[in-house]
């Protein structure tokens, strides 16, 4: 009878963000004793797009789309107003709205964070209360429970980590899932809301998408959070 390794690895390893190699190859023993034809049947199964190769030894199911959140026109409006007076500056825009899709119990009042580098935050800061937005500048706990919680389209701004994995889309600056998932974690004040939910934010993320582990971890060392992220992510570390 044919085996339908899709099928078989499907089932195998279903509800798993990752296995190992030894897994792998231990599913594969059954059929063939062979290693040279078990290291060709792992080559085909990433070639055919079943399974992806997270980092040496580790691997996770394939078919999981890439993160790609809608962009409000307000963020983009304020983003291109930045760049705009600030072209050579680096500009990151995450909604914090966009959580809502990992989490059970949803949160209604949501914010704008912008990341710039550190020399230009104040610019931009003044900037944005000019325009008349209601802005906060690397906000404490006292800020947030006082003015944030109960606000309406406030904006957070802060400073910019240098090298964080960010991304464009639509000509607009966003943080990777990746950097979502480790900001959740060190930035406890702004995503406060999401902190109770943490676990399925993780789980949430890695069952749907596609998450890169070494940039998951690269970024969560230069926070120093790598063991935080081991709690919710076990294969990380």
């Amino acid at each position: 009878m044919k085996i339908d390794f899709n099928d078989l690895i499907q089932n195998k390893f279903q509800g798993k963000p990752s296995f190992t190699k030894e897994e792998l190859v231990g599913t594969l023993s059954g059929f063939f004793d062979n290693q040279q034809t078990i290291a060709w049947r792992i080559h085909d199964l990433k070639t055919r797009g079943i399974i992806n190769h997270l980092q040496r030894g580790l691997y996770a199911l394939g078919g999981k789309k890439q993160y790609a959140p809608e962009i409000a026109a307000r963020s983009k409006n304020i983003y291109n107003s930045i760049h705009q007076q600030l072209p050579y500056t680096n500009c990151c825009i995450t909604e914090t709205r966009w959580f809502n899709e990992f989490m059970r119990h949803q949160v209604f009042k949501t914010y704008l964070v912008v990341e710039v580098e550190k020399e230009a935050t104040t610019v931009v800061f003044n900037s944005l209360l000019k325009a008349g937005e209601k802005a906060f500048l690397n906000p404490e706990a006292q800020v947030f429970e006082n003015y944030i919680s109960t606000s309406e389209n406030a904006i957070i701004i802060k400073s910019l980590i240098s090298e964080s994995p960010i991304e464009q889309m639509e000509d607009i600056n966003i943080p990777t899932l990746e950097k979502m998932l480790v900001d959740m974690i060190c930035d406890t004040e702004i995503y406060s809301a999401q902190e109770a939910e943490a676990e399925n934010i993780f789980k949430g993320a890695i069952e749907k998408y596609n998450v890169n582990l070494k940039k998951l971890m690269r970024y969560a060392r230069r926070r120093n959070k790598a063991n935080e992220i081991n709690h919710y992510y076990p294969s990380a570390i």
